[in-house]
């Protein structure tokens, strides 16, 4: 089990780094990612899914 948080914790920190990195590139993508959110939470509530 610690090594699957640590690895978690790992995968975090590398994440968050990408994105800084992305930010220092120009290559900022959150907006596609909260676009592309916002397609799936849509499509989910169309489907009828939750009552």
């Amino acid at each position: 089990m610690q090594e699957e948080l640590g690895e978690r914790q790992r995968e975090m920190l590398l994440r968050e780094q990408m994105k800084v990195i992305q930010r220092e590139l120009g290559e900022d993508d959150e907006g596609e990612e909260v676009a592309e959110l916002r397609e799936r939470i849509e499509a989910l509530g169309n489907s009828g899914g939750c009552a």
